[in-house]
C-alpha cells in the first residue's frame, strides 16, 4: 500500500470533502502551540491540510514508503511498529491524540521508512506536506514561523525520551 496521497485541499471542497476538526482540540496540541485560531485556519488551507480516517489495524504507513507528510492524530491512537527477521512485532511507540508521528522521514524524503505505522484504533489524522511546512508563505507570517519552531521542539523532546531510553537500556545489567 502507498503512503497516503495528499490532495489539493480546494480540490477536497471541489469534491465535497470538506476539511472538518475540532479546532479548539488542534489549538491545544504542541504543533500549534501559541497558534490563535483564526491563523490555524488560514495556516491549514496554506499547508493543504488533508485529514483522513483509519479503521482499527489499518496501515498508513508501510516499512520502505516514503513519506512527504507527517501526521497528527486528531482522535484514536496510532502505534509505530518494527517487525524483525523472525516476524515478531514490536510496538516502539503509542501516539495518541494530540501528538504526531512520520516527521523525521517526512523531513528526510530520500529516506524510506524502517517502521509501519499502524492504527491501534479507529483514528482520524491530519497529515501535513513536510515541503510545504518549510517553506514560508510569500506573506511570511509570524505563525507559520511559531508553527516550525513548535515543530523543532517537539522533534527535540521525542530526540530526548529516545536518548533517555536508550540510556536505560545500555545501563541495565
Amino acid at each position: 500500500m502507498a503512503a497516503p496521497k495528499l490532495h489539493n485541499s480546494a480540490a477536497w471542497r471541489k469534491k465535497g470533502m470538506v476539511i472538518t476538526m475540532d479546532e479548539q482540540f488542534l489549538t491545544k496540541a504542541s504543533l500549534f502551540h501559541n497558534i490563535a485560531l483564526e491563523d490555524l485556519r488560514s495556516m491549514l488551507k496554506c499547508l493543504g491540510a488533508v485529514q483522513k480516517r483509519f479503521e482499527k489495524s489499518a496501515v498508513i504507513y508501510h516499512a520502505g514508503d516514503i513519506a512527504h507528510a507527517f501526521g497528527l492524530v486528531l482522535s484514536g491512537r496510532v502505534q509505530v511498529e518494527n517487525d524483525d527477521f523472525w516476524g515478531n512485532k514490536s510496538v516502539l511507540a503509542s501516539i495518541e491524540a494530540g501528538d504526531t508521528f512520520a516527521e523525521t522521514y517526512a523531513f528526510l524524503p530520500q529516506e524510506p521508512m524502517m517502521v509501519n505505522v499502524v492504527a491501534a484504533e479507529a483514528s482520524d489524522v491530519l497529515f501535513l506536506n513536510a515541503e510545504q511546512v518549510i517553506q514560508i508563505c510569500p506573506d511570511s507570517c509570524p505563525h507559520h514561523g511559531m508553527l516550525v519552531r513548535n515543530l523543532l521542539m517537539v522533534s527535540a523532546q521525542k530526540n530526548l525520551m529516545l536518548s533517555r531510553l536508550s540510556l536505560i537500556h545500555i545501563s541495565e545489567p
